[in-house]
């Protein structure tokens, strides 16, 4: 896919979307960029990571891009990680070296102590925005960079703040490994918040990395709002199946069960509160687990139009998490989403084989 992950940190479900979540790491419920939720990095403890559980499909001889909103009120001591992708396999990072978010083809970006934002690719070295460019100003900044194949004879990175590029830079690769996830970087005694982030890569489809950079976005929320089809056997507390899903953080008292092949819910969604210019993608998120053992399938499901599809066969999981499955585009249509075709659709899910 080329849209792979998104979180406009508005659920409270940092546990369940992201792999944990770290004392550092907690949802401001007014410090979003758009004045709503935003993820506020502390700096408590320090020494901390958020890890998205979501596979982000970081090959060799490919790209991967991010963009998200960052304000800062105060420049750290010293230069500190502030994002990495890595291999989950390389991602056990011990205390006394924070700065192995790089290692073994990973890249990542770190804030300096002037305020600028350096990025490195791999075992490079690192490279600096000018010193013109600070981002610890108390201000909000639209941060986008892109992580070229390591592998390759020409590695490319670059680093956008606010729609400028501070830093281009062609330069040989060094290692050759993929990696696959995403996390944010917590530093003793330096605070930072982060709002709509979205992960893309080098697949066919858009936004990919060909895109780059597609420019400050708004991530924005839509909760179930009422049933359309709903097949689902158990309603549990309510007789509406969207009543029993539409709640602003992960609860497990209310919920929708059943386990015949074949049985939808799906779900008129609440109003986007404004028409945007364009819609990047749409992310669907549902919060799942299978209590009775053994295994069996969920898929997320949309429906625009004539068109009734689901997407891959997924196991569900056997404790509650929050799944997350990118459209990013209108499976009716084929093309990019409107503001009337997305207000029409529904989404939820399905048991498949």
């Amino acid at each position: 896919m080329a849209a792979c992950f998104g979180d406009g940190f508005d659920s409270g479900d940092l546990a369940t979307k992201w792999l944990s979540a770290p004392s550092d790491f907690s949802i401001l419920p007014t410090g979003g960029r758009y004045g709503g939720p935003g993820l506020r990095v502390s700096g408590s403890v320090g020494n901390q990571w958020l890890q998205a559980k979501q596979f982000i499909s970081y090959l060799d001889n490919s790209a991967s891009c991010q963009g998200f909103w960052f304000k800062a009120s105060t420049k750290p001591a010293a230069a500190t990680p502030l994002f990495a992708i890595v291999n989950s396999a390389n991602s056990g990072i011990t205390p006394a070296a924070p700065f192995g978010f790089y290692r073994n083809s990973t890249g990542g970006m770190q804030v300096n102590p002037d305020g600028t934002i350096s990025q490195t690719v791999g075992n490079q070295a690192w490279a600096a925005a000018p010193p013109t460019f600070n981002v610890c100003d108390g201000q909000w900044h639209w941060i986008e960079a892109y992580f070229g194949s390591h592998q390759s004879p020409v590695t490319n990175w670059s680093v956008y703040i606010d729609t400028i590029a501070v830093i281009a830079i062609l330069a040989n690769g060094q290692s050759n490994n993929a990696a696959d996830h995403m996390m944010f970087y917590s530093t003793a005694g330096w605070s930072y918040t982060i709002d709509d982030c979205h992960h893309y890569n080098f697949a066919a489809g858009a936004p990919n990395s060909q895109s780059f950079p597609i420019g400050p976005l708004q991530c924005t929320t839509c909760r179930p709002s009422a049933d359309q089809t709903v097949q689902f056997t158990t309603a549990t507390p309510n007789f509406s199946h969207a009543q029993n899903v539409n709640f602003s953080a992960p609860q497990q008292t209310a919920y929708n069960q059943d386990g015949t092949i074949g049985h939808t819910d799906l779900f008129a969604m609440s109003a986007l509160g404004g028409v945007p210019q364009k819609i990047i993608v749409v992310y669907s998120n549902a919060y799942l687990d299978n209590p009775a053992g053994g295994t069996i399938n969920y898929a997320h499901a949309c429906k625009s139009g004539t068109a009734n599809v689901t997407g891959p066969a997924t196991p569900t999981p056997t404790q509650y998490t929050t799944e997350q499955a990118a459209w990013p585009v209108d499976p009716n249509s084929n093309a990019a989403w409107t503001y009337t075709a997305f207000s029409a659709a529904n989404f939820g899910y399905a048991v498949v084989a």
